[in-house]
């Protein structure tokens, strides 16, 4: 915009040049302050939600691994097959996943007594006298 033309623009508004550029100013400044205030609000937010979303996924692994602890605790077992973990457990765990849960429930993988090639599992303070 030619200078002329700003000129008459401010003199419609009954302000100098200096004024309307001050108030430019000022505007920009407030545009820019609720600019970052809202981008935190969000990155805020969103944290919240990751934060919880990883709560939720530990809850889930702390109840499967204290669930695999009370079948491996049962007074007519002391070791289970991993099939019939993994038929209790549900489908929410691969293989591995499961393993590492039983692990951290304090679980060890056995001989099969049988050899017919099961994967037994108990609890190392129940299952002491296979563990040498």
């Amino acid at each position: 915009m030619p200078w002329r033309s700003r000129l008459r623009l401010a003199s419609f508004f009954g302000m100098t040049e200096g004024e309307a550029a001050l108030i430019a100013a000022g505007v920009s400044l407030i545009v820019g302050v609720v600019t970052v205030a809202t981008s935190v609000l969000v990155a805020r937010i969103q944290a919240r939600q990751a934060i919880e979303l990883k709560r939720e996924d530990l809850r889930t692994e702390y109840m499967a691994e204290a669930a695999i602890r009370r079948l491996l605790q049962h007074t007519r077992f002391r070791k289970r097959s991993f099939g019939a973990i993994k038929e209790r457990i549900g489908d929410g765990f691969d293989d591995t996943e499961l393993r590492k849960l039983l692990v951290r429930a304090g679980a060890v993988r056995l001989p099969d007594p049988r050899r017919e090639g099961r994967e037994l599992w108990g609890l190392v303070e129940r299952n002491e006298d296979e563990l040498n």
